[in-house]
């Protein structure tokens, strides 16, 4: 469920991504990268990653932008260590996103 998840999500996010702005917007490594965490933590620390891991690059994104102009708006920048640092955090974090009880 996890691997089917991550792989759904981020692929489907890749798909809209490159419909929307004709160019690629998520790479295989990445869509790679959330299927293995999937697999480890289950489909619910999945959709926790994503958000962390989207959180966090978002943070350091701007960041770069505009408090030390490395980067500008068009630029790529990997996501894969961000859903890292974000499978780290959810690993920790041990909020229940769905409770079926």
């Amino acid at each position: 469920m996890g691997i089917a998840a991550g792989v759904l999500l981020l692929g489907l996010i890749g798909f809209f991504g490159k419909l929307y702005f004709k160019k690629d917007a998520m790479g295989e490594g990445d869509i790679k990268l959330i299927a293995a965490i999937g697999a480890f933590l289950g489909w619910q620390k999945v959709i926790l990653t994503l958000f962390l891991g989207s959180l966090t690059g978002t943070i350091f994104s701007v960041a770069l932008i505009y408090l030390f102009s490395k980067k500008k708006w068009g630029d790529y920048i990997p996501f894969g260590p961000f859903l890292a640092v974000g499978a780290f955090l959810s690993i920790f974090i041990s909020i229940s996103l769905f409770s079926f009880h």
